[in-house]
């Protein structure tokens, strides 16, 4: 398929999507919470069969205090240990009354294809691999959202790699109120070529000075997307575009967006993260004095802001 094909189709959902068919498992219970799993078939089909079930684990309070569900997307390179770190925040949520959840990404943890590591596969992708891979963990998140959020209000929350496909989904979700990024930025060229991910970047298909080349166009590209309104409608350079989140974040503009970053991010360039504060109007940020790594030690801070946020403003 060719990049320019893509555009006509990513990130909608199949026409005979049903979200009602999912299996449920208990995994434990406390006097404050409950949490089980859901499992559910990918609305989109990749070539490895353990990547195509979606799995989701639910934190729900016995007693809720807010009538609103927020929906977490985790980072890039998630291992069981690091989603100990990270679903404090969804379970720190849930004592405080939110429904929360925890999504595991394509290719990371359970959905890991035989012969490499968890996100080591989404880690060695070419630009069109790399776009599959946006379409499908989109296509996951609205579709978890649209089985779960009951009669709750949606919010989303991602952090890193979640918060730029967070941007994403909440442009192509009508049904999602707002949403927290935490750790997030735009501008794909800057983030993966001049940041400490640079050690980790796949050249195959596009190396560094043709990524630099391409996103000379970039700017102009930007601007024809939101003079049209519509991604769609324009040329595309380059396929890369329609996983930048700021080609994104004009749709979101009008939603309730809150940022979180970390001063001293040598993942997430500061330069980066303006760029996106720019694109989507200037929301309210909160910068912590962390690095890209260790925002996970203020969970408790991130979680209280979240939860403020929804209970002020869905």
């Amino acid at each position: 398929m060719r990049a320019e094909d893509w555009k006509s189709f990513i990130y909608d959902l199949p026409k005979d999507f049903n979200p009602s068919s999912f299996i449920m498992d208990f995994l434990r219970e406390n006097e404050i919470l409950s949490v089980k799993r859901i499992s559910f078939k990918s609305p989109f089909r990749s070539p490895f069969k353990v990547n195509n079930t979606v799995y989701v684990e639910l934190f729900e309070p016995h007693l809720k205090s807010v009538d609103a569900f927020l929906l977490f997307v985790h980072g890039f390179g998630l291992t069981k240990r690091k989603k100990a770190l990270y679903s404090f925040l969804p379970e720190r949520l849930a004592r405080l009354g939110l429904r929360s959840a925890f999504i595991t990404l394509p290719y990371h943890l359970e959905r890991t294809p035989p012969g490499k590591s968890s996100s080591a596969w989404f880690r060695d992708f070419n630009d069109v691999e790399t776009a599959a891979f946006f379409h499908q963990a989109v296509l996951d998140i609205r579709s978890a959202v649209r089985l779960l959020k009951c009669d709750d209000t949606p919010f989303i929350a991602g952090i890193s790699l979640g918060a730029m496909i967070s941007v994403i989904a909440l442009a192509v979700e009508e049904g999602l109120k707002g949403g927290f990024l935490i750790l997030g930025g735009g501008n794909l060229e800057r983030i993966v070529w001049r940041s400490l991910f640079r050690f980790f970047a796949n050249e195959e298909g596009c190396g560094r000075r043709e990524c630099h080349r391409l996103y000379r166009r970039y700017p102009d590209y930007l601007r024809e997307v939101e003079s049209k309104g519509s991604w769609r409608d324009v040329d595309l350079p380059k396929i890369c575009f329609l996983f930048d989140p700021l080609t994104f974040a004009p749709f979101v503009r009008g939603k309730k967006v809150v940022m979180i970053n970390s001063l001293f991010d040598a993942i997430i360039p500061l330069a980066s993260a303006l760029e996106l504060w720019k694109a989507l109007g200037k929301p309210e940020i909160h910068w912590l004095p962390s690095t890209h790594g260790l925002t996970v030690l203020w969970g408790r801070k991130i979680a209280r802001i979240i939860f403020d946020k929804i209970k002020i403003g869905r």
